[in-house]
């Protein structure tokens, strides 16, 4: 068989040199870079949107062949007549290049969780995140003035036309950690980041201020002010005046000295010991949960028209009441908080949701929902009333499956922030996802949950149980078990019941033990570890007991609320939902009307107006 004819290969590459078409090609690679560089340069100084990259790419891939095809055939002579194979080609590179800037066009602009790290989506310069302020004055119990100089800032900065600031739980939650600024424009979807720092000598503040892009981190604007503490309040006005000027935000009319609002309180110092309970009362233990309600007790002791400290100390008490500490007066404490607040500011969604929990608790499931989609309504962009929203409401509902799409709203609204992150490792532990539980463990950890977090060892208590790990389990379980539990010998007891469930031959002496330890202690004071003794006896086999008991404390398990409601919705306690037995008790806590509204709880169904789980 012949090869190709020498005399045709000469003549191919005759006719390349003869119309330079290697010339024209790297003319036209070299002025594609030099244009796409530029197109990236006026992309970020203009902030142009994604789509306009991508068609100009496009359109500079699609020119390279065309380029080529007119170098072939003009490249030397320059024909004046376009032949009819010119004319096919080009039409054919035309619809291949139409079909490519459609694809690139329409290609999504997310990026998916691994490449989230290499990417930056910030949003216009008009989205602002206003960190906390650093504090310099070389006291670590100060944090709270720069918390506050933010808080403020987020407050009324919030309330300008034209801007769009993540609430202070989103931008709070990367406080103490390291994080670039691209990350946190490309998590708080922000154009802008505010950032300060704070420095104090006696009653002076000195406070630097700057306002950068996220993308290029330039500096925008930056200022310094040195004031007295008593003019804090003022300071903040100026503060977020000079940003409104520095930005040069179209304020519809308004000047800016719209900008200013009233300060949440007149008291200087009843201001100082809100910003200090606020500083604590994230760490989800017993004595900063306390410490927190003192703190805000003096402070609305002090002013009793602090509405802002009146919320706050509201949802303290229902905190620490639900993470199982004693609080027998804590629902009827918080509710007089919350409609205080309300009262002096109905606009406060806070409060709003604050008395959805309480509804919640008395088991007003349809009037709470109301409450929460009403504060979610008035405050969309603050993730802690939609966390609030699947404790109080979708877990007693048995709704892990909607609270894990609201919680996955949250977390895209603060990221870091610790309680959606802490709630989404309980409602995977619920569910049975345990692999996906492990990696809230593991989250919430590096966000700074320690092992004095009581949710933490309640959801490595179960994990460990369900691998078989049932002297560990005990561990975790008991490391928040009352003191009353303790002195009337529970130790021993919880200890018995998990050794028994993993040898079912000690199952009926641990039963036995179970019920002699909860006649001996009073109901009243045990907490949410009520709601165990519904798990430990459905688990050991021993359901007469279990509803026995339900029916017996109905009252106090009603009004528990929140996670105290989270073990009867577990995986482990199926066989106490089948139970036909099942049916009347949920009737008597009235969450039938809800279900029938908003559906029924995950594994269940509703026939005939009764509820049948799976």
């Amino acid at each position: 068989m012949e090869g190709p004819s020498p005399g045709v290969s000469t003549s191919t590459w005759e006719r390349v040199k003869e119309h330079k078409i290697l010339q024209w090609g790297l003319g036209y690679f070299g002025a594609a870079l030099a244009l796409g560089h530029s197109t990236e340069l006026l992309s970020h100084t203009f902030h142009w949107p994604e789509i306009i990259q991508r068609i100009i790419v496009g359109m500079l891939i699609v020119g390279l062949p065309l380029a080529l095809t007119l170098a072939w055939y003009h490249g030397h002579k320059g024909l004046k007549g376009v032949s009819q194979g010119e004319l096919a080609i080009a039409s054919i590179l035309l619809v291949i290049g139409a079909g490519l800037l459609i694809v690139l066009a329409r290609a999504p602009s997310e990026h998916t969780e691994g490449e989230r790290e290499s990417a930056v989506a910030a949003g216009p310069r008009t989205s602002i995140a206003v960190m906390p302020f650093a504090n310099l004055t070389g006291e670590a119990g100060k944090d709270y003035l720069g918390d506050g100089m933010a808080e403020e800032l987020i407050n009324t900065l919030s309330k300008v036309p034209g801007l769009r600031i993540p609430a202070r739980t989103s931008t709070f939650s990367y406080k103490g950690r390291s994080v670039g600024s691209r990350q946190i424009a490309q998590d708080l979807q922000v154009g802008t980041l505010l950032e300060g720092s704070v420095r104090s000598a006696g009653t002076t503040l000195r406070i630097s201020v700057q306002l950068s892009d996220a993308q290029t981190d330039s500096i925008l604007w930056s200022q310094d002010y040195t004031r007295s503490f008593t003019d804090l309040f003022k300071l903040q006005d100026e503060v977020a005046q000079d940003v409104v000027r520095a930005l040069k935000v179209n304020l519809k009319g308004a000047t800016p000295v719209s900008v200013a609002q009233a300060p949440p309180t007149r008291d200087i110092e009843a201001y100082t010991l809100y910003l200090r309970a606020m500083q604590v009362a994230h760490l989800a233990t017993e004595p900063t949960g306390r410490e927190a309600v003192a703190l805000l007790e003096q402070a609305v002791a002090r002013d009793p028209d602090f509405a802002r400290a009146y919320s706050a100390l509201a949802l303290r008490r229902l905190s620490l009441r639900d993470l199982g500490f004693h609080e027998p007066h804590a629902l009827e404490d918080a509710e007089r908080d919350a409609a205080r607040a309300f009262a002096l500011n109905p606009h406060q969604a806070g409060a709003q949701a604050i008395l959805g929990i309480v509804q919640a608790m008395r088991g007003e499931w349809l009037a709470s929902e109301s409450s929460f989609r009403d504060a979610m309504t008035e405050d969309p962009s603050d993730p802690e009333i939609i966390d609030q929203y699947c404790l109080y409401l979708l877990l007693p509902a048995g709704q892990s499956r909607r609270a894990l799409t609201e919680l996955g709203r949250a977390r895209r609204l603060a990221p870091a922030e610790l309680f959606a992150v802490g709630l989404s490792m309980a409602f995977n532990v619920i569910s049975g996802n345990d692999a996906e539980g492990r990696k809230f463990v593991e989250l919430a950890m590096a966000l700074g949950w320690t092992s004095e977090a009581r949710p933490l060892q309640t959801a490595l208590s179960v994990l460990a149980q369900r691998k078989g790990q049932y002297s560990e389990a005990a561990e975790h379980f008991l490391m928040f078990a009352p003191a009353n539990l303790r002195a009337a010998g529970g130790d021993a007891v919880i200890r018995q019941v998990y050794a028994a469930l993993g040898d079912p031959s000690g199952r009926p002496a641990a039963i036995k033990a179970l019920q002699e330890l909860l006649h001996r202690l009073d109901p009243d004071a045990l907490g949410n570890n009520q709601l165990d003794a519904f798990r430990f006896f459905t688990e050991l086999g021993d359901l007469d007991s279990a509803f026995e008991f339900a029916n017996e404390h109905l009252d106090q398990l009603a009004r528990a609320g929140g996670s105290a409601w989270a073990s009867l919705w577990t995986t482990e306690m199926r066989a106490f939902r089948r139970d036909p037995r099942f049916q009347p008790l949920v009737t008597r806590f009235k969450l039938m009307p809800y279900w029938e509204q908003y559906g029924p709880p995950d594994g269940c169904e509703l026939k005939d107006g009764k509820l049948a789980c799976h």
